[in-house]
Parts: structure tokens; sequence; C-alpha cells
């Protein structure tokens, strides 16, 4: 891809022996002051044409609200007095080597020359020329590079807006307010879009690299199938009310490293641009070509896209993902090809995508054949808690709100009172069979106990599956069941106390109030406003198929690891932090973006180190410090949270062993016992 229109240098004289410090630099009287009037005239023109136009709007109909509020301003900032500085930057040393080398006689000084050639964005050449016989030697900010390399500050420019995410209209008025010259639009974007490339290839080499490593890690052999457990999720690019373009990140759950992404996308803007000026037969012959380039990578609807992501044995995703759906039998019929081809299917040459075919080569296969390439599917524990307040919203939707009353009723009622005339059908508020409504103060359903009861449900899982760990797959399921049964039953009243506490926690340390009060003297006993809070019994009833559902065993068998999805969180937030999903960007961009996110997620900040010496970026101190800066701050947030996480389980544990030691104590030396 060509550069940013750079040239090469003529070779710098570096043979004067004169020392640096016997040399003055001072401004000359020669500059790109003509090039900035011509600028400034070129925008005035521009501007009048655009004042005279507005007049004649004026004059002919109603102008916007924002003209008529701006156009003082903007008359008066045309007519406001041009300072005719500007600034460049400059490399230090290099500028100390071209003051050493550059040529000048005995008792002559050097002159200062700003742009003997056009810039070329932050690039300039300058000129230092001796004052006796007037020789010029070329003075570039930077080390020039060759004429198909981009120039090094206008790669540096491009890197940190493509890394940070600014666009060009904010780096313009940076630099602009700096005094500094900007690189066109034009030339700008498209750098940036191929810096976007790089990164993408760097972000998967740097993939391949990562796999190795696990790998090595769990002692895998090199011919070995490595079997591992991953999160997919999806983010998507919203504009408007249709997402065009869809990231999958995909993570490994035990070490956490993304692997792979995807990035999806529903049209591609160079399509829509020729299908505009081109022909049929001229776009057809046009994309023929552009086909294997097109990144319109995908025709469905936004939210299958997630179903696209890479595959793997053991799958994390959201209960609502269907994702799983077209994963589950990859394994399964990857298996079934094989066999087909080895021919010990000779019924059938080939797989069909019919139901009934596909159903008569799985029935084919033994029960472990087909276990043993599933694609098994387990339930991240925050989207499972969600399912509390889904199932909350739909009894609330069918409980509360109003009724019509029937008309044989409203018939009935008017004849008994005269004076009152029936206007349409009248309504009355829904009550429940204990004759009050579905939410309101005390005992009934609030937002405070839709949270409550959506919190419980989650702890007990996330709980349960730490302290299921050493048990038997059976024995864990039927352990985290009881507690998320406890979790419901325990804010619903009963009179009997132990049919509503039954299953909650015991011991002194238990969470349960009703449980504690049995190893605490009558003044220490919670207070009993508690149970007011709780809900009324007729909740039982109407909850008890939520309750049923969400402790269904199979669905908690899933929840067993107690993995989330919070690292694809993580990572999706990422993307979004470096382009704004308030802002327009492109398949390149979204693409480029994701791979920034995923070097950040696996690597740090200090992952770009690899990539600044692969496209030629020096890294310098300042550079360098402030990656490893990120990383540190990064590091030191996660350590704070991980201490702090130890210390609430090591409380808790001790709180545990303690209120088993007074138990014991309790049981041995209780009154009565001897």
């Amino acid at each position: 891809m060509s550069s940013d229109e750079s040239f090469f240098d003529e070779d710098l004289d570096i043979a004067s022996s004169i020392d640096s410090s016997d040399r003055v630099l001072r401004s000359s009287s020669i500059s790109s002051k003509s090039n900035r009037t011509i600028s400034s005239d070129f925008n005035h023109e521009i501007y009048s044409h655009s004042r005279s136009s507005k007049e004649t709007i004026v004059q002919t109909k109603n102008v916007s609200r924002s003209f008529q509020k701006i156009r003082l301003s903007i008359e008066s900032a045309s007519a406001h007095e041009i300072d005719e500085r500007s600034s460049q930057i400059f490399d230090i040393n290099y500028l100390k080597e071209c003051m050493h080398s550059a040529h000048i006689c005995p008792g002559g000084r050097l002159e200062l020359i700003i742009d003997t050639e056009k810039n070329i964005g932050l690039f300039h050449k300058n000129g230092l020329k001796c004052s006796i016989c007037k020789k010029t030697t070329d003075l570039t900010n930077f080390p020039s590079r060759p004429l198909h390399q981009l120039q090094e500050p206008n790669q540096r420019l491009y890197a940190a807006s493509a890394i940070s995410g600014i666009g060009y209209d904010a780096t313009y008025f940076i630099l602009s307010l700096l005094g500094i010259n900007t690189p066109h639009r034009s030339n700008f974007y498209k750098q940036i879009h191929h810096l976007y490339d790089e990164l993408f290839d760097f972000a998967h080499i740097d993939f391949l690299s990562l796999i190795d490593d696990i790998r090595r890690s769990k002692q895998c052999e090199p011919n070995d199938v490595l079997n591992l457990t991953v999160s997919l999720d999806g983010t998507w690019k919203k504009r408007g009310h249709q997402s065009m373009y869809g990231i999958v990140f995909l993570i490994e759950a035990e070490l956490g490293y993304c692997l792979d992404f995807e990035t999806l996308s529903k049209r591609c803007e160079l399509c829509e641009v020729k299908q505009r000026i081109l022909t049929a037969s001229q776009f057809k012959k046009w994309y023929e070509m552009h086909q294997t380039t097109c990144s319109k990578t995908w025709d469905g609807s936004a939210g299958g896209m997630e179903k696209e992501g890479l595959r793997y044995t053991n799958m994390i995703s959201d209960g609502d993902s269907s994702a799983y759906e077209a994963v589950k039998h990859t394994y399964v019929n990857a298996l079934i090809k094989n066999l087909i081809r080895s021919g010990k299917f000779t019924n059938h040459s080939s797989m069909d995508s019919k139901d009934e075919n596909i159903n008569i080569f799985l029935s084919k296969l033994s029960s472990e054949q087909y276990e043993n390439n599933l694609v098994t599917k387990e339930d991240c524990i925050n989207h499972v808690k969600k399912r509390v307040s889904s199932h909350l919203k739909t009894l609330k939707s069918r409980y509360s709100g109003f009724e019509n009353v029937r008309e044989e009723n409203l018939t009935s009622a008017t004849e008994k009172n005269k004076h009152i005339q029936p206007v349409g059908k009248s309504r009355k508020r829904r009550r429940l069979a204990d004759g009050k409504s579905y939410g309101g103060g005390a005992g009934r359903m609030t937002k405070a106990m839709e949270h409550k009861l959506a919190d419980s449900y989650g702890i007990a899982i996330r709980q349960s599956s730490e302290s299921a760990k050493n048990l038997d797959e059976d024995d864990a399921v039927k352990l985290i069941e009881r507690r998320c049964r406890a979790a419901f039953l325990h804010n619903i009243k009963n009179s009997n106390g132990e049919l509503q506490h039954g299953l909650c926690q015991t011991g002194p340390y238990s969470w349960c109030s009703y449980q504690k009060d049995k190893y605490v003297p009558l003044k220490q006993k919670i207070d009993p406003a508690k149970q007011i809070k709780r809900l009324d019994p007729i909740f039982l009833e109407i909850l008890t198929p939520m309750i049923d559902t969400l402790t269904n065993p199979i669905l908690l068998r899933r929840c067993l690891r107690g993995a989330t999805q919070n690292a694809n969180e993580s990572i999706n937030s990422v993307v979004w932090s470096i382009l704004p999903k308030s802002k327009y960007h492109g398949y390149r961009s979204i693409r480029g973006a994701a791979a920034i996110s995923s070097i950040f997620f696996n690597r740090g900040r200090s992952g770009l180190v690899k990539f600044f010496d692969q496209v030629g970026i020096p890294v310098t101190d300042e550079l360098l410090g402030a990656l490893l800066g990120k990383d540190y701050k990064r590091i030191e947030k996660a350590e704070n949270n991980t201490q702090r996480h130890d210390i609430i389980k090591r409380r808790k544990e001790q709180q545990r062993i303690q209120g088993q030691i007074e138990e014991d104590e309790e049981m041995d030396y209780g009154a009565g016992i001897f």
C-alpha cells in the first residue's frame, strides 16, 4: 500500500568538522508563510461563497436555528487576526546529528530554512543554510525513510489514533491547537485501515503462540487432540435499531486466554457504493473479483451471528444463546463423514441436510461414540441468575394490572343503581386469592424483593459450586438443588418455621436468622420484623412453578463449574471503549479494534511492544513507560481484588470452623446430658 507520499532525501553532507556547540540556530525569513497565506485565502473564499449562499437562503426561506445561532460567531471568528506561527515535532537526537554534520564555513552561522519542500503530514523537510557560502544542508524533523514507507512521525500518529480510537476530527483539533499540520483525511483513514489489518494479522499469529503455550502447560503431545472448555459470547455494533457488525470472542475457561475472535458484517460499504454507480452486469463482473475480499461475511439476522464462532468440546454460553445448537453436533458430523469415507456406512454415500437422513446416521452410532463427540453445554451462572428476573417479570404481567368486568355483572349493577349510566367496559385491579394485590408493601412482591430473590439464587449456585468440587456429580447437583430451593423458600412466610427454613444452612453462623436463633440467647435473637418483610404465604403457590424450573437438575448440572462469562464481557467493553458505539465505524476498523482488545486482554499494553518492533516504530522511553504504567495499574487492581476476596473467604471459613466447634461443645456439655 502506498505511504503518505513521502520522498527520498538526498544524502546529507557529513564532512564538516565544526562542532555543533559553535553553531547558532536562528529563524529564517524564508518560511511556509506563503503556503499558509494560500490556505487562508482558500478558506476565506469558501467562507465567502458559503456566506453569500446563506444570505440568499435568508431572503428566500426560513433557515435552520443552528445557522441563526452561530452565524454572528462565524463572522466574528473569520475576521480574527491570524498568528503566523507554526510548530513541528522533532526527534532531538536526530536534530543534534544534523546540526553536527551540516556544512558551515569558518566564521559563518547556520540559518534555519522552514519547509524547503512541501510538508507531508507531520514530516517536514527543512534546511540549514551557511550564512557565507549559502550552501543548504537538508534537515528533516525525523530520519527520512524510503518512498514506499511511511515517515516515522506520521506512522506514530496513525498508530496512536488507531490504538486509542480517536478519529480524524479529534486528531485534527488537537494538532491544530498545537499549531501542527495534519495529514489529509483520505490518506489518514487509508493508513489507519492498513494499520488495523496489520494488527489483525499480528493478533492471529499471537493466538497460535498462545495455543502452543497451553499445550505445553497441559503436557499435551504434538499429535494429541486437546479438549478445552471455552466461553463463547458475541457483542454487537448498534446503528439505530439494527446490528450491522458483530464480534464473537472465544476465551479458554481455565487460563482465561482469548484464543480467537470472528468479526462478522451484514454489509460491505464498497459493494453499496458500486451498486449505486454500476449497472447490474457491470456490478456482477466487478463483484467476481471483489468477492474474496468482500467484508459482508454474514447474511442472517444479528442474533444468529453468534453461531459462526469456533467449536470446542465444552462451551460456556448464555442461556438464550443459539450458538450451542449450531455447534452441538460438530464433532459428531465429522465422525460420520469419516465413517462414510472409510466405507463403514455403506447405505449412504454422503450426508444430507434433511433431518430424517441425519437421524439415520445418528442412529447408527453407538452411545459411546455419540457422547464422546458431542459438544457439552455449560451455562454462565450470571445468565442463569437473570432467569429469576425474567420469570418474575412474566408473573407480574399476569397477576398485576387491571381486568375487565363481565358485561352481565355490569348490567346487574346498573339495574340496582338506576342513576348509574354504563359507559363501555368497567375495569378493576387484579387481586390474588387472599384478596390483596400482587405488588405493594410488606409481604407483597416489590422491586427490592425481586432483586433479593435473584441475588439469593445466584449466591446459592456460586457457593454450592465451590463446596461441591470434591463431591460426586450427582451429589453435587443435589447440594446445589437444596441450597437453591432454600434461597427461595427462606423468603416466603410459612406458619411452620421448619418447612420454611428446613433447607437453610444450620449452625450459629448460618445466614438464616431462623437457624441462627437456635444457638443464641433470647436477647440476641433476630428482630422478628424480618419475617414481616418476607412474602406472604400465597406466593408459595405462585412461585412454585418457577422454583421447580430453576432447580431442575438438568439445568443445575450445567452450572457445576460455577463458570461465568465475565471475561467475555470484559473484552467486549474494551472493544467499545476504543470504538464507541455512538459513532459510525466500518468493518475493518471494528476488526482492528477486536484485534487490539485481544492483545490487551492476553498480553496487556506491553504486548504492543512486539508489534511496534514488527512495523518499525521505535519504542521510546516515554512510550514504554506509558504501556508499562497501564499494565502495572491493571495488576495492582487485580491483586487488590484478589486479596479482598481471599480475606472474605478466610473470614467465612474461620466462622464456619468456629461455629462447628461451638456446636460440638454444646453437644458435649449441654444441660441435662449428665
